[in-house]
């Protein structure tokens, strides 16, 4: 059974438990009748903030009535690690949350004394300059002094109980188990979701708070941007097998659980989105690590992903490594698979899709509108749409960027005003992919009870998903690259990202003004710069920092032309640039 029997039961045992409470979903009725539920938060010691949804409502001891739904709900107290649960209101419940708080040096981790993986450092160098007051951003909270906590919690999830339906396979040319789902089975027991307590260890410095599921295929479920309290990743209400992944027809239950997963060793999410990893971590001055691995195996391909969050930078990197432990050639896909919505439940239609290329080739797609499977399309614009822009979608669209080499791609949510990148090595880290819904799609049952939606961004060493373009790994060879996640808020766009900054360049044609905007992802002086046709047209010293972003607009000379060429660009005290962005002529 490769020891598949133990997973088994492992799985159907989380959900035998006695403790568990049903959930029903909640459903529709006239406002006047819905009968509205209590939460009572009470901790030792007392006087601690709740946050609910991330919106503050009070301290400890506290009843709170609220509509019935699913919340979010979050106690802090200086000094303590925070308690986070998720909770789901029926009409006239009524729950407590209630306990003891942790002291940060409390609470044991198991912890490798290996040394963790290099990070790039940002080549931002302090200079003593005046500091420039930059245009309206969001209002930073208060931070501690730059360390980074690590602790271990529990996460609520409501769960529908498909580990009870999960049956053993084998993937001989991989050497991989799998679990397929007897979904007839699973669909006539008329399942309901029943909440469930997750392991859960938590990253948090001064700008970032992660959050990792090591029994949920150790992903990295929510990143949280203090600075404007706003989560970058989409939060499934639910756990609910899907129809998509790898296998045939039915057999198929991956979840869209939100945050970033681990695809391995085939397309299409992989096999171990749903199965417990290992988890250790790694302490350093100023870092914390978290290591997930899939397995210690000796008969294929494993996969261990290190999380690293640093002392003073709003970034979280991600260093995948793949090892092949045989004495025999291994062919695999690895992906990394991050589910967005920037700030909101669901996505919104003026959210902006950032790939740094002018042509992809579709994966798939509903839209008859498009090229098909396989076939190339021009990008940002086909056919007088910008794609570029969620609004101007209809139906599911997959696809992958042809051109990788500028190192990175991103989003923006300019209604939330969230903003997230993705930097990596693209000699080695060559892939790029991009899915999205559509406004048109409805079927949003089949992973979900609340009808949210998301959009994908993935990325590893595979250009495709298709067989030619697979990752050869030698007998006893491995493969690894470090990338850098980047949320920043306030800038109004995104245009160009590296290891140092994210830069936003816009020019308004209609009012005849360039709207600049920095964000760094540690505290940073310098000079910035707007070039135009390579002459300065405005210089300013400035200082900036995750939390109060550089924004200006800048007014064009009456002389620019349609073919006029702008630069922003950031100088350090050295006179070196550390992040450049050139706006192609308008047209």
């Amino acid at each position: 059974m490769r020891g598949g029997l133990a997973l088994l039961f492992f799985l159907g045992a989380i959900w035998g438990t006695g403790c568990r409470r049903d959930v029903t979903p909640v459903t529709d009725v006239p406002a006047t009748r819905v009968q509205r539920s209590s939460l009572q938060i009470s901790v030792a010691p007392a006087g601690a903030a709740v946050y609910v949804n991330t919106i503050h409502r009070g301290q400890t001891p506290l009843l709170i009535e609220l509509d019935p739904g699913v919340y979010t709900v979050k106690v802090e107290l200086p000094g303590y690690a925070p308690l986070e649960r998720t909770v789901r209101l029926d009409a006239g419940a009524e729950i407590a949350i209630g306990g003891a708080l942790s002291l940060l040096t409390s609470t044991p981790l198991p912890t490798s004394t290996a040394t963790p993986p290099p990070t790039a450092t940002p080549t931002l160098l302090p200079v003593d300059t005046p500091t420039v007051t930059p245009a309206p951003s969001p209002t930073p909270i208060p931070v501690p002094h730059s360390t980074v906590s690590v602790w271990e919690t529990a996460v609520d999830i409501p769960t529908y109980p498909y580990a009870n339906y999960l049956r053993e396979g084998f993937d001989g040319q991989h050497g991989f188990t799998f679990w397929r789902l007897e979904r007839a089975a699973y669909e006539a027991a008329h399942p309901t979701p029943t909440s469930r307590s997750y392991r859960a260890l938590v990253l948090e410095n001064e700008y970032l708070r992660l959050v990792i599921l090591p029994e949920i295929g150790g992903r990295v479920y929510r990143c949280v941007f203090k600075p404007t309290r706003q989560e970058i990743f989409y939060q499934n209400a639910v756990l609910k097998p899907s129809r998509w992944g790898p296998l045939p027809g039915d057999q198929n239950w991956w979840l869209a659980a939100g945050g970033m997963e681990w695809a391995l060793p085939v397309h299409e999410h992989g096999y171990e989105f749903g199965i417990p990893w290992e988890a250790t971590v790694q302490r350093e001055d100023g870092a914390v690590t978290v290591i997930v691995r899939d397995s210690q195996a000796q008969d294929r391909v494993r996969a261990e992903i290190a999380i690293t969050l640093r002392a003073g930078q709003a970034a979280f990197t991600v260093r995948p490594r793949l090892i092949n432990p045989t004495g025999q050639v291994q062919t695999v896909q690895f992906w990394l698979n991050a589910m967005l919505t920037l700030g909101s439940s669901s996505i919104t239609g003026d959210t902006e899709f950032v790939l740094p290329t002018t042509q992809v080739v579709v994966h798939s797609t509903s839209d008859a509108a498009l090229p098909g499977e396989h076939q190339t399309m021009t990008w940002p614009i086909y056919a007088g749409r910008d794609m570029s822009w969620y609004d101007n979608w209809h139906a599911p669209l997959g696809v992958f960027s042809l051109d990788t080499e500028q190192g990175f791609v991103g989003a923006y949510n300019h209604t939330t005003d969230l903003g997230v990148a993705r930097v990596f090595p693209p000699e080695i880290a060559r892939g790029a992919k991009l899915f999205a819904f559509g406004p048109e799609f409805r079927d949003t049952a089949q992973y979900t009870d609340d009808g949210s939606k998301y959009f994908e961004l993935w990325g590893g060493p595979c250009a495709t998903f298709w067989p030619e373009d697979a990752t050869t790994l030698a007998p006893g060879a491995s493969l690894e690259w470090t990338e850098h996640w980047q949320p920043f808020a306030g800038l109004g766009g995104l245009d160009y990202a590296n290891t140092a900054a994210a830069l936003s360049l816009r020019r308004d044609p209609g009012d005849g003004t360039a709207h600049l905007g920095v964000a760094t992802i540690t505290q940073w002086s310098g000079t910035v710069t707007l070039l135009l046709d390579d002459q300065v047209l405005f210089a300013s010293a400035a200082t900036i920092a995750p939390d109060t972003p550089f924004r200006v607009d800048v007014p064009l000379p009456a002389s620019i032309t349609p073919h006029s060429k702008l630069t922003l660009r950031c100088v350090d005290a050295a006179g070196d640039i550390v992040a450049e962005f050139t706006q192609e002529p308008y047209q």
